[in-house]
């Protein structure tokens, strides 16, 4: 690049648009400046295009030739004129056009900052399109699947680093969260991860101080988000401070990085050096032989020009090299890109509530829909409006206005009625984002590129909705016959009759659809909510006994039963609402031979309190009892795991044999099938016994008294036994109605796109019928004379558009059918299709159309028949 010359572009820019007169002698100081600026050092090439964009104003730029033809210019000011004018004559009209292609328009912005969101989690990291994840199979016998994990054991890492040279990088990590005693107050810290010096290699958060490659690399260091910082020193310069992570263990604060963006599939606050899990293992070949603990998400970062598919064609050879050459028929590695996570996982431990690409997919159709309707209704609105306006056409046509000169007014008068839309669209976007981040808890940020991206987006889809919108009329106006026009005999022609039929038709297909689905959905989610899963899960408080301990625990839970409200409590180490993955292997007695069943068995630890205090029913056998002391060997199952196993009944089972993780005993009872989990899985096998470690979940029953009270002795009980811990509790019910809160707010969106489709779609039958009414206006007053009704002439106008609806249901009704049923198969639990949400479509359909069309119908019947026969 040759900087010692002006540059190429602002100097041809400045010849092409500067008056030739001028050219010259302007140039010539342009250029003096230029060579000054350059010998004193200064940027001069950017001045010099500075200088440019300074001249380019009036005065200096030169006078474009006239291309278009005289009087353009002023055609223009004359459409734009009559263009208002007809909008002030029509103001009802108007203001229905442009508030229902606004609303609809505003309906795909939000739906797109939504869905923007959605698709753009962990995209911020560096490298994101060559990281992945790594994940485990469990197999049953017969090659299913029985649990499949987002997270390996830590054998794997050190065997991938040796095995794989095309992960460049390795690294592994595992979330929890503990209490923390920081200058005399407690804290329940969440999100805190023990992470190899890797983890900075392959997630390249921002650092504000400290070494992202150093961090983690020596034993004892810790790094703290932005947020965490402040909450524990008030201040973000904290690196070579000491943070007392326990009473005998304190931590070096090597690094401060900045809070994780909300769109990540995981959420750290606090990570420490992975040593501390290493410590755990009091050698390294005791670590390399624990498969089990599947406790570490483990990620790498792919070598540029290697092969995903390579590497997972030698995982099967992997298994035989380190564990035996049976592995590949009990468990199996997948590989997921970081991208896809949110959207295309819902593994059986996910760090997180993750998304799913259906409800992405089902938000675009209903965006389209809403558009289509919108297009429907403005062009069915416009016609109304135009042949209203038939001796208007018939007196320009007689007066020399050709075919383009009618297309030009209206298609003005439609461009100008979309920019308002525009304008309307992008302000009510504006207004309803601080709900739609409320509603959804996501934080959407709207910044300048945004805005431009979102009006860029709104002017093109709204432009075009108008062109092809406004041409139809303008097109069937222009073809009209001067005379006929001028004379009131406007006939639209069978063919466009029956267009303007099947886009009502399509209209109210769309909005049956919409609220057919809607109605299915929320009759799916009450019956989940509602459904008997075998235990009352109400007024059953969860209580999490983390950091209790020792005889104060005891002590506690013995307190409990001192207060009239609390019934009952057992404690386990797993509670309904939560996904079931612990096992372990499992031998059975069938025909007096101990063999494997087909499909394992999910295990959940519990005190001999546990199942009585959910009212679990047994189907044969006995509950634990703490005064038996052979129940320490005995074995609980439900009625999924007798089945599976092959006994030909509940009773069969009891005091059958049973080795579950090598430890031999015998049945002592079968409960009947309790959904544990999310009625989107089906009842898995179980197995309860009773533990030999400490248990810390405490479940108890409350009866339906003063529940204020009785949480305010459970919190004056904690505080007494355990001052310098936290108490952290919920209710079971709350626990279940948030499996399903995404589920639910996905569908109140639904709803409310449902309700904003069915409106649109009736304001274009609103004016649909107004069309209709005004063309048969001394029709209407020939019968009044005649001695018709209000009534009757209700009945004769509104007859055709119900006709069209119930067509309406004819095509929706299948189609709705259809994808509720396929949605409705997500779930192992679900309900029949019943003819109620059917009926509620056709109320709520008939019942805006006929609303829609008795407001004109009504009005024009009540006009004075004298007046209706002058009309035209």
């Amino acid at each position: 690049m040759d900087r010692k010359s002006p540059p190429k572009f602002p100097l041809s820019f400045f010849r092409w648009f500067c008056n030739p007169e001028y050219v010259e002698d302007i140039e010539g100081d342009l250029q003096e400046r230029f060579k000054k600026r350059a010998h004193e050092k200064k940027p001069a090439r950017w001045l010099f295009a500075l200088d440019v964009f300074k001249l380019f104003r009036p005065g200096i730029i030169r006078k474009l030739k006239r291309t278009q033809k005289p009087g353009y210019s002023i055609l223009l000011k004359h459409y734009f004129k009559i263009t208002l004018r007809n909008f002030r004559k029509h103001r009802s009209y108007s203001l229905i056009n442009a508030v229902g292609l606004a609303i609809s328009l505003a309906c795909c912005v939000l739906i797109g900052i939504y869905l923007n969101y959605e698709l753009s989690y962990d995209k911020h990291f560096k490298n994101a399109d060559r990281i992945y994840r790594l994940t485990r199979e469990f197999k049953n016998a017969d090659g299913s699947t029985s649990l499949h994990l987002s997270r390996l054991a830590p054998p794997f890492v050190p065997y991938l680093r040796e095995d794989f040279p095309e992960m460049e990088v390795i690294t592994s990590f595992n979330t929890f969260g503990t209490t923390l005693h920081i200058n005399g107050k407690n804290y329940l810290q969440q999100n805190i991860a023990f992470a190899d010096h890797n983890f900075f290699k392959i997630f390249q958060l921002d650092f504000i101080s400290g070494d992202p490659l150093t961090a983690l690399k020596n034993p004892g260091a810790m790094v703290l988000t932005e947020q965490t910082a402040v909450k524990y020193f008030g201040t973000t310069d904290v690196v070579g401070k000491i943070f007392p992570y326990e009473s005998d263990l304190f931590l070096n604060i090597t690094g401060v990085i900045k809070d994780m963006p909300e769109n990540s599939h995981f959420r750290l606050e606090m990570i420490l050096d992975f040593s501390f899990v290493e410590d755990r293992y009091s050698s390294r070949e005791k670590m390399l032989q624990d498969w089990p603990a599947n406790i570490y998400s483990t990620y790498f970062l792919l070598k540029n020009g290697s092969s995903i598919e390579e590497i997972e064609k030698r995982f099967s050879k992997f298994f035989t090299d380190h564990l035996d050459e049976n592995a590949n028929d009990r468990t199996a590695l997948h590989i997921q890109r970081l991208t896809d996570i949110h959207l295309h996982s819902n593994l059986d431990d996910e760090q997180g509530l993750n998304g799913d690409i259906a409800h992405v997919h089902s938000f675009i159709i209903i965006g389209l829909l809403i558009l289509i309707i919108s297009m429907i209704n403005y062009m069915n609105l416009t016609i109304a409006m135009s042949l209203n306006r038939a001796k208007e056409v018939g007196m320009r046509k007689v007066l020399g206005a050709g075919k383009p000169g009618i297309v030009g007014q209206f298609i003005t008068e439609s461009t100008v009625m979309v920019l308002l839309s525009i304008v309307s669209a992008f302000i009510i976007a504006l207004l309803a984002l601080p709900y739609l981040t409320g509603f959804t808890g996501n934080s959407y940020f709207f910044g300048f590129t945004e805005m431009i991206q979102s009006l860029a987006f709104i002017g093109a889809v709204g432009m075009t909705i108008g062109l092809l919108s406004g041409s139809y009329p303008a097109l069937v106006m222009a073809n009209f016959h001067p005379l006929n026009a001028l004379k009131s005999r406007l006939s639209i022609g069978s063919g466009n009759s029956y267009f303007k039929q099947a886009l009502v038709i399509v209209q109210f297909s769309i909005s049956s659809i919409l609220i057919l689905c809607t109605g299915v959905v929320f009759e799916q989610l009450s019956f989940i909510k509602n459904k008997n899963l075998g235990f009352d899960k109400e007024h059953m408080l969860i209580l999490y006994l983390n950091g209790a301990s020792g005889s104060d625990e005891e002590a506690f839970k013995q307190s409990l039963l001192d207060h009239s409200s609390i019934l009952n409590y057992g404690t386990s180490n797993n509670i309904p609402s939560t996904q079931l993955t612990s096992m372990s292997g499992v031998k059975t007695e069938v025909d007096g031979e101990m063999v494997s069943p087909e499909a394992d068995i999910k295990n959940i630890r519990i005190d001999e309190n546990f199942l009585e205090t959910y009212g679990i029913q047994m189907a044969a056998g006995r509950y634990f009892n703490k005064n038996i002391r052979t129940d320490s060997a005995g074995y609980i199952l439900n009625e999924a795991a007798v089945r599976m196993i092959g006994w030909a009944s509940n009773e069969e089972a009891i005091s059958k044999r049973m080795d579950y993780d090598r430890k031999p005993g015998r049945i002592i009872g079968v409960i009947e099938d309790i959904h544990f989990e999310s009625l989107e899985s089906k009842i898995t096998p179980m197995i309860f016994l009773l533990a030999e470690d400490p248990l810390y979940v405490l479940s108890a029953r409350l009866n339906s008294g003063d529940l204020t009270e009785t949480l305010s002795y459970i919190e004056n009980q904690w505080n007494s036994f355990f001052p310098k811990v936290p108490i952290e509790y919920q209710f079971l019910d709350e626990r279940f109605n948030a499996l399903y809160e995404a589920e639910t707010k996905r569908a109140e969106i639904f709803t409310g796109l449902s309700c904003i489709a069915i409106f649109i779609a009736s304001l274009g039958l609103f004016g649909l019928a107004s069309f209709t009414v005004s063309r048969r206006t001394r029709e209407v007053g020939i019968r009044k004379v005649l001695g018709a009704s209000i009534k009757q002439i209700l009945v004769l106008l509104s007859k055709e558009f119900m006709i069209l609806v119930g067509i309406s249901f004819i095509v929706g009704f299948p189609i709705a059918f259809y994808f509720t049923e396929q949605w409705l198969n997500s779930y192992a639990y679900r309900i029949n299709i019943s003819f109620l949400p059917f009926l509620l479509t056709c109320v709520i359909c008939l019942g805006m159309a006929l609303v829609a069309v008795s407001l004109r119908t009504i009005e024009a019947a009540k006009h004075n028949p004298v007046k209706s026969l002058k009309y035209e």
